[in-house]
This record gives structure tokens, sequence and C-alpha cells, in this order.
């Protein structure tokens, strides 16, 4: 329980509660966004949510979306990702059109000063950790998990996978549907996640298949040439 009790607390948010009141929660639908958003309802926060698609109303990424409102009583705002502009300028599985070709590039910043203007707050909250990956490291440890100047927090810098899954156990916040084949959230269009996507929600693969018509490419690829798959030659 002490262990517990340890791990629920967040200094970085109680720093943070110092500076704001109200945050806007980055819900990507994965383990470590759950985890934000509860450590924040929790410590008081007004909470504002904003969640990122490529491909809007993919159901079993909806279906996460309505058990955090519901949960919460916060309504999460839904928008195209800012990557969502790049992978329509470069044709991604698609074919050139006017539309790669008028598609603006959105960059991350300017992404994050619509949503910050459309939540009427300016403190970002997401679920980055120093766990993640190199570049993560380099960026938390040289913020510490809060940076006043670009009015970004991490609660979770210095937390392990293994303790964000221990927390929603803890805080009986059951893991996402495609958690039993993807282990993450679902942002980029990697041809494992799209094959797994495919297999196990049909209809939402569909969806994805409209916006990117050549997606199918990768999914067969995978299939041939897959971690478990014998190559064809």
């Amino acid at each position: 329980w002490r262990r517990r009790r340890r791990m629920i607390s967040s200094p970085i948010l109680q720093t943070l509660r110092m500076l704001t009141d109200t945050v806007i929660c980055g819900v990507s639908g994965g383990k470590d966004s759950l985890a934000v958003l509860d450590l924040c309802h929790a410590a008081g926060f007004q909470v504002r949510a904003y969640f990122g698609y490529l491909v809007p109303d993919l159901e079993f990424q909806e279906s996460v979306l309505r058990y955090c409102e519901a949960r919460y009583s916060v309504s999460i705002l839904r928008l195209p990702h800012w990557q969502l502009s790049h992978f329509l300028q470069r044709a991604t599985f698609r074919r050139h059109s006017t539309i790669s070709t008028n598609t603006p590039a959105v960059s991350v910043q300017e992404w994050e000063h619509y949503i910050r203007e459309t939540c009427a707050a300016q403190w970002i909250v997401t679920g980055e950790k120093i766990a993640d990956s190199l570049w993560r490291r380099g960026m938390l440890k040289h913020c510490q998990g809060l940076s006043r100047q670009r009015h970004r927090a991490y609660p979770l810098a210095t937390w392990t996978n293994s303790q964000v899954f221990a927390y929603l156990l803890h805080r009986r916040i059951p893991l996402p549907s495609s958690y039993r084949y993807i282990p993450r959230s679902f942002g980029e269009l990697f041809g494992k996640d799209l094959y797994v996507i495919a297999e196990h929600f049909p209809r939402d693969y569909e969806k994805i298949l409209a916006m990117f018509p050549f997606a199918d490419a990768a999914v067969q690829r995978e299939k041939l040439y897959g971690k478990n798959a014998i190559p064809k030659v």
C-alpha cells in the first residue's frame, strides 16, 4: 500500500498545481495518456482534453474516448493530428491529387496553439516518459518533467511501463481493447498495426482504407514478411 501511495503521487503535478488550476490532457487512447488523465483529475485540476486522429471515428479509439468522457465528466476535443497534414502532403498510401498539393503542412507548435486557444488554457499535460526512448530521455532530463517556457508538463517522466500498468490496475482503469493486439495507441501507419486492425477491427479498417486506399499494400507486406511469417520467394 505504501508503495502504491508513492507511485500515485506526482511531484511534477504538485509543482504544476502552484502554477495553474487548469490543464489540457492529451488523450491518445494509450496506457500513458489514461494514467495522466486520471492523475490530473485526482489532483483536483480543471481538466480539458484533446485527441488527435489520423482517421476520424475509429470505433476502437472512440470507445476509449467515450469511457474517459463518462468517467471524468470531460468533453474531449477531437481534431486531425498534425501528422495527418504531412501524410496527405506526401500522398502516403494515396494517389497524388489536389488534396496533396493544396494541404498546408501543420507544425506541432501551430497544432498546440489551436488546442490552447480552443480549450482556453495554456498548460498541456502528456504522458512521455524517460523510459520511452533516448530522445525523450534527453528532453525530459533537460526540463525535469516540466517546461515553464513551453507550458508543458510530463507527470510520468520518471515512471516505468510496469508502474503505469500497476497504476491503471490499482485505479481499475481498463486497458483499451486494442491493447490485446497493439500494445500502444494507434498514431502511425505502421504495417504491423494496420495488419492487426484489418484482422480484429475490420469496420475500422474499411474507414482507414477510405482515407488511405493503398494501405492494404502494407498489410499484405506484413502478412508475407512479418515477424512470424515465412518470406515467400
